[in-house]
C-alpha cells in the first residue's frame, strides 16, 4: 500500500519544537527588539479583565443577526 502526500501530517512540526534555550533566546531577542523600537509591552502578570455580565449594543446586534439568519434559513429550507 502506498502512502499519500499527507501520511505524515500528524508528525508535521515535531522538528520545529524549541528547547528551553531556544525559547530563552527568542524571548531575549524579542525584548531587545522591543527596546530598540521603544514599544511598550504588557507585564507578564497583567490581570485579565472580565465583562460585567451585562449585554451591550454589540451583543444585541449579534443576537439580532443570528436570529435573522436562522429565520431566513428556516424559510429557505
Amino acid at each position: 500500500m502506498t502512502r499519500g502526500m499527507n501520511s505524515h501530517a500528524q508528525n508535521r512540526g515535531c522538528r520545529l519544537r524549541m528547547d528551553s534555550k531556544g525559547i530563552q533566546n527568542l524571548e531575549s531577542d524579542a525584548d531587545r527588539l522591543n527596546s530598540e523600537l521603544s514599544v511598550a509591552t504588557l507585564p507578564d502578570e497583567s490581570p485579565v479583565t472580565s465583562g460585567d455580565g451585562q449585554f451591550g449594543l454589540t451583543e444585541v446586534i449579534a443576537l439580532f443577526v443570528l436570529a435573522g439568519s436562522a429565520a431566513l434559513l428556516n424559510l429557505r429550507f
